[in-house]
């Protein structure tokens, strides 16, 4: 049974954000706060959104896709944004929906661990598909023409983004994602990749005790498996690899990456009364 998706925008902070959801089938699961990525929106997680039964939020961060424009464009700047979204939507220690299972692809994983610093009662569990390194994500100086290329010209930022989704076949869908890619603010092109350079975690999340996993396509050619691996031994855990697939496994393997967050996020299940 798949679960209908809603789409809007709510106010947050006199802003508006776009947000894809649903509400839960089975009110003993956690709710799902779903992350996107650099170029990305809350549109690579609908495959989750329809097939999860619990409730589920999938929002464009500000500066993405449908949602309005910030002036900063750092991890920071994001994880603040997406706690005053979880705030207005009542997901938190206290609030309605109680803590969430937090699924971070790429930038998002960054943006995920950052929220787990600044807001923990927000986060019972963190899923970090194909995420950005916990000591950052450093990208050479010599690459920023390249990722200036993509601002000026859509097939070429579209040529970019198929290399981190090598194993979609739905060209209608992928077009989609190129539009909501070239809709971000052009400002935050070099500013996410120096952002990501800054993001460490290593010494702010060495001593969390919430539950995290990471995921990694087999085929991600820019989170490496000794990049993966070192982040799950930072976390103590292992890594969940994707077979046939590159740095999207939420779109590239959708019915295997749904069924192992369903599965994570049903260790979660409070015993005997319903998930508030």
């Amino acid at each position: 049974m798949m679960t209908r998706i809603r789409e809007g925008s709510i106010s947050v902070r006199g802003k508006s954000i776009h947000l894809r959801s649903t509400e839960a089938r089975d009110r003993f699961r956690p709710t799902l706060l779903c992350v996107h990525g650099n170029l990305g929106s809350g549109r690579w997680f609908e495959a989750l959104l329809a097939d999860y039964p619990g409730a589920a939020i999938a929002p464009d961060l500000p500066n993405f896709a449908e949602s309005d424009r910030i002036d900063g464009c750092t991890m920071p700047d994001y994880a603040d944004w997406l706690a005053a979204i979880a705030d207005e939507l009542g997901v938190g220690a206290g609030g309605p929906y109680g803590r969430a299972v937090v699924v971070g692809h790429s930038l998002g994983g960054a943006v995920a661990m950052e929220l787990l610093c600044l807001r923990p009662q927000i986060v019972g569990r963190l899923i970090l598909v194909d995420s950005s390194p916990v000591e950052g994500l450093h990208t050479p100086k010599e690459h920023y023409p390249a990722i200036e290329a993509y601002k000026a010209d859509k097939a070429v930022l579209a040529s970019a983004l198929k290399g981190m989704v090598p194993m979609l076949a739905d060209e209608a869908f992928f077009a989609l994602l190129v539009d909501d890619a070239w809709k971000m603010n052009r400002d935050c092109f070099i500013g996410h990749a120096e952002a990501l350079g800054r993001a460490d975690y290593r010494e702010r999340l060495k001593d969390t005790r919430v539950p995290v996993h990471v995921f990694r396509g087999e085929a991600d050619p820019l989170i490496t498996p000794e990049r993966a691996v070192a982040a799950a031994e930072f976390f103590g855990t292992t890594v969940r690899t994707f077979a046939a697939c590159g740095h999207s496994p939420l779109v590239e393997q959708p019915e295997q990456f749904n069924a192992l967050v369903r599965e994570l996020a049903g260790e979660d299940r409070p015993g005997g009364r319903e998930w508030p």
